[in-house]
This record gives structure tokens, sequence and C-alpha cells, in this order.
């Protein structure tokens, strides 16, 4: 009499709406440290391994804890099998980039860039530089110094945390044709400033505001103590000027003629 051996293989049926479980990685074999839990993706577990190790990918077959000697390849790993051998790297990054989306955790490159459809970078970041030229940013806290520029226009906005300041700058000139564009002979200059300056009798923070115009000659100042200054040609031979503060007011033509008178003696003149 014959006795015929048969292996049935029994397959568990997923049942509707469970939830498998979520590939992660590939992330490197060297920037998990000993101790760290790899998972097979069995029933009950939430992940499914994959890390890189010696340029080719491996599938996590066998949920074990990371040690120093069960690398890849190791007696340990041919032992214990917990490691499938899968593809390159070059073929994990081709599916990476080819994939509509992929959800990656503990991903390691030196360079991220992402370009338009036309094919221009919109965001790159690279040797600790980030660069992006587009998109709607909600919700920002931003610790530091900004600068944003319009190379074509020269408009400049520089907001500097460190010095208590916020200034706009533009050309002293603009080109004849197109006004939005600098002059031939223009330079880069201030044309709006709000500073921060403190007062030495009462310890109290204050803010100051610049205007600039026609190429630094003229500016006008307002301040919180001394009141609205205005000046021309400031700084040379034929400067003049017009203070306004809460005690009288100031004049000077540049000519040598000086003006001054406060208020109620202003007004009984007016008056």
């Amino acid at each position: 009499m014959t006795v015929i051996t048969r292996t049935i293989n029994f397959i568990r049926k997923a049942v509707k709406g469970e939830k498998g479980s979520v590939l992660r990685g590939p992330q490197l074999w060297n920037t998990c440290s000993n101790g760290y839990r790899f998972e097979a993706g069995g029933e009950g577990e939430e992940w499914k391994d994959v890390v890189l190790y010696n340029g080719n990918s491996y599938s996590c077959i066998k949920t074990h804890v990371k040690t120093a000697d069960n690398y890849p390849g190791s007696a340990a790993d041919l032992n214990n099998h917990y490691w499938r051998l899968g593809q390159s790297i070059e073929l994990i990054i081709a599916h990476i980039i080819l994939a509509q989306y992929q959800m990656v955790e503990n991903l390691g490159v030196r360079t991220i860039e992402m370009k338009d459809k036309d094919g221009n970078v919109v965001f790159r970041a690279k040797d600790g530089n980030l660069d992006c030229k587009g998109g709607n940013f909600e919700n920002i806290k931003a610790t530091g110094n900004f600068k944003s520029r319009n190379e074509k226009t020269w408009n400049e906005i520089e907001m500097n945390a460190d010095k208590g300041y916020l200034v706009m700058r533009g050309p002293t000139s603009v080109n004849d044709d197109d006004w939005n564009l600098p002059g031939s002979d223009a330079e880069m200059t201030d044309l709006f400033k709000v500073k921060f300056e403190s007062d030495g009798d009462t310890l109290s923070r204050i803010a100051t505001m610049d205007l600039f115009g026609f190429g630094g000659r003229k500016r006008v100042n307002i301040d919180p103590e001394y009141g609205l200054r205005i000046y021309s040609d400031e700084g040379t031979d034929n400067e003049s000027h017009l203070f306004l503060g809460k005690d009288g007011i100031d004049y000077s033509d540049g000519l040598g003629h000086v003006y001054h008178s406060d208020w109620n003696s202003l007004l009984k003149k007016i008056l």
C-alpha cells in the first residue's frame, strides 16, 4: 500500500477593512541604532521595513532587533532569515521618483530639487541653503533675518531682527522708457526705514521712521520724542530743514536764515 504525503499551505484570508502594514523606508542600515526594531509586516505589525546596505535594498522577512552583527548577509541573517535581497539603490530611487505618491520615512539626501512644467527650478535644498520661488505659506514663524529682492526692478525689502529694523530699498533713478526699471546711472539706496531705538532716560524702546527721496537728498524723520523733522541736502552746506516738535518749530532755509519759535508765541502772532 502506497502512502501519499502532501504539504498543504494555508493562506490567511484578509478581512475586508483590516488595516495592513505600512512600508517604512528604504532607510540606511547604518543610521539605525542598535536595538532598533525591524518589522516584517506580519499580522498586527504596523511596519514593513526596507533598508539599504552595501548598494542594495533588503526587505525584512522576520521581525527582529538590530545588533552589531545581524546586518543583511551576515551569518546571523543567513541563520535566522531576517532579510531578503531586493533591488539596487538605483532602482529604488527610480521607483521613488517615478511614483505618483510615495511616503518615505528617514530618507537622507544631499540635494532636493523641484521644477515646474516648463523645467524651471522652483524649489531647491542644497548645501544648507533653501531656495523657493513659488507656493503658499501659512502659519509661518520665522527666526532671524529676512531679505527679499527683485533683481530686475531693484526693489528690496529687508527685516533684521538682530539689529531691529525694517528697510525698503530701491534705485536712485528709473529708466525713462520703463519706470519699473532702474536708470542707467542708478545706485541702490534706502527709501523707507523703521528702526528700534532706546530712550536712556526712561529705558523705553521706541520706534523711529525715515522716508528718503530724490537720491537721498531729502529725508523725513518721525520720532516719538522729537516729532517731525524734514531735511533737504542733509549734511551739505546747502542743508535746509523744518523741525516740528512738541515745544515749537525750527526752520532753516539753507541760506543762513534760521527761525525758531515756541508754539505759544507763534499762535499769538497768528491769532
